[in-house]
Formats: structure tokens, sequence, C-alpha cells
């Protein structure tokens, strides 16, 4: 009879088998989405999504010691590192682009080349704060609009910045985590509301630093709560717990966490936005998947509540397997059932992102339940 363990351990031998066999399917561009259809849409070195499908890899070869893997690994690196002539094309996602590919890469291999691009990528982000609003701007102004987004910053660098800690960590330069700390607490007052719902664009003054508005951005509403820009909240600010020890930022993690649980019915899949009208509905498969992750990161960090994340965690991760997830080694993509943004871009597809913390939650579930080092 399966133990809880080993129902979990296969699951993850499962994503694993499944990253190795699409590991040949891809070469020089990367995996970004997986139409309803299966169609596969890939994309450039600039887009931000670059790091997660390197980042799948590294878990595999973690799990596998399969040089192969890591060959494709390093060959996504140094696609993703062109990038670095063309800096008008890169913006607070540097976080994700080289966090999970270059700079998880120096963590477990050590190789140097790996360290030295994610530190490139780390002094870009912290050349996007401003000093006067305390926040990491977003977004670069858009060729021929007239609309300035310098005052621009969204939830989602909540765990961009972990490469800023990163940074401090491997330097011993403390420059870089007072830019995080500075972005956190910057997003603590002004994106998280006192319900635990989330804001996903907040406009600053770039001036004066003050926050003068919010923006729907791929919610549903200004006023309402994207479900994976929870998610951002929720696994940022406990991840900059981890490195601090400042407990507001666990405490804004649980916050988050409560709300979500809440808002969201037992064993259903999470909507793309909590208020979002019964009709059309669009789900987001991929916000529970960082969800879980954040919810681990907390039964890490939190021995008081471990046993309580855990089993929250485990009925999420068990709707995205049961509903959402493909496991076929001949089919793209893993969790089905994905929504880019409500008003626009695709709905109910497969990203892969959702595929990256899908795994990453796994990964984290199978190594907490066995009290090994995560």
């Amino acid at each position: 009879m399966k133990t809880n363990i080993d129902r979990w351990q296969e699951l993850l031998n499962n994503i694993t088998a499944k990253v190795e066999a699409q590991a040949d399917k891809y070469t020089d561009k990367f995996p970004d989405i997986v139409e309803a259809d299966g169609n596969c849409l890939l994309a450039n070195a600039s887009n931000w999504t670059t790091g997660f499908w390197p980042g799948m890899l590294l878990i595999a070869y973690k799990k596998t010691g399969n040089p192969k893997i890591l060959d494709r690994l390093r060959n996504f690196e140094a696609i993703q590192n062109t990038m670095f002539s063309n800096l008008k094309e890169l913006h607070h996602d540097v976080g994700f682009m080289w966090f999970l590919s270059s700079a998880e890469d120096y963590n477990y291999t050590g190789f140097e080349v790996a360290r030295d691009n994610a530190m490139n990528a780390a002094l870009i982000l912290m050349s996007r704060f401003n000093p006067k609003g305390n926040f990491i701007r977003a977004w670069n102004n858009d060729e021929g609009s007239n609309v300035d987004k310098s005052g621009w910053a969204i939830i989602d660098c909540m765990l961009n910045i972990e490469l800023l800690y990163w940074a401090s960590k491997i330097t011993g330069d403390p420059r870089f985590k007072h830019v995080a700390n500075a972005h956190a607490d910057s997003t603590l007052e002004n994106f998280i509301r006192s319900d635990g719902t989330v804001k996903h664009v907040v406009c600053y003054n770039p001036e004066t630093g003050d926050a003068v508005g919010n923006l729907e951005g791929q919610g549903y509403s200004t006023e309402s709560s994207w479900t994976r820009g929870m998610g951002w909240a929720a696994y940022g600010f406990a991840k900059a717990y981890g490195y601090t020890g400042n407990a507001k930022y666990l405490e804004a993690s649980q916050k988050v966490i409560d709300a979500f649980l809440r808002l969201l019915p037992d064993g259903e899949i999470p909507p793309c936005d909590f208020f979002q009208p019964d009709e059309p509905c669009y789900y987001d498969s991929s916000a529970g998947a960082i969800v879980a992750c954040a919810m681990l990161e907390n039964a890490r960090r939190c021995p008081e509540k471990k046993e309580y994340y855990i089993l929250e965690a485990q009925k999420l991760l068990n709707t995205l397997t049961d509903k959402c997830a493909d496991l076929s080694p001949d089919t793209h993509g893993i969790l089905r059932l994905a929504t880019q943004a409500y008003h626009k871009a695709r709905k109910n597809v497969t990203l892969v992102y959702g595929d990256y913390y899908y795994y990453e939650a796994v990964d984290k579930l199978v190594k907490i339940l066995k009290e090994e080092e995560v």
C-alpha cells in the first residue's frame, strides 16, 4: 500500500520523466504557452518567461544527474545571456529570467559563468530602483507611446527581488538587500489590502514617490484580486522572510494565504480573479501552484503551523493534479487550465510558469515529508 510520501514521490518522478522527455523538443527557443489544441508556442530570449524552462531543467538535473539535461540548461542560459547586449528590452523580470536559471545553477553546481551572469542581472534589477518611492520600476516605456510607466510597480516583483537577496548573500555587499527590503516594505504598505487581497499594479509619482493610483493589470478590475498576484505576494514575502528574518514579511505572506484559502472553494481550481463574474469563467491553475509553493515555504519557516500548511498545500496540489495535470511524456506542457490575464491574451491554456511552480511545489512537498533540506 502506498504511503502519502510514496504517492507524492511517484508524482515527482512522473513530472521529472516528462521534463526529460521534453528536453529534446526545444533547442533555440523557450517553451512558453501550450494552447488547448496542444500546440506549443515558443518564446525568444527577450520574453519574461525564459527562466522557467531552464529552472525546470535544473530541478530535473538535480533528480537524475543526467548530463544531457545540464547541457540543455546551459544552452538556454547562453541564449538568455544574449539579452545583455539589448538592455532596452530588459525589465524587472530579470529576476525570474536569471535567478531560476543562472543563480540556481551556480548554487547547485558552482558554475562561475552562471554566477557572473546572474550578478549582471542583479545589477540591472537594482538599477531600476526609485529611491524616492522605494520601489523597483516594472516596465520601460513603449516606443511611440505617450504613456509614462516610470512610476509603475507590480506585485510580481516580490519574487524578482530574490535575485537581489541572493546577490548580497553571494557577494557580501548589503546594497542589494537594502534595495530588496525597501521594495518589500513599499509593497507591503501599498499593495496588500487589509483583508489580505492584493493589488496588481500601483502607480507612484516618480518624482515625489507618492502612491497615486492602481491599475487592473491582469486581473478583473482595479479593486478586485488577481489570484496569481496573490501567489506572487504570498511566495515573495515568504522568501523575503527567509532571507531577512523580518517577521512582518512572514505575517504578510500568511495574511495573503489566509485570504486566498478563504475565497477559494474546497476542491476548486483557482479562478483568474476572485472577484470576476460567474461568466465567463476563467481558471488559473498557475496561481494555485504558486500559492502551494508559498504554503510549503511557510511550513518550513513556521514550525507551529507546519502541519496546517502541509495539509492545505496537499489539498491544493491534489486538485491541480486531478483536474489540470497532463503527465504524458508525449505532450507539451503539464498544468492545463491557466489564464494569462482576464481581459486579454490567452485563457485556460498551459503556462510555463505554472508548470515550473507545480514542479517546484511537488519537489518541496516531498522533501518536507521526508524531512530533507529544501
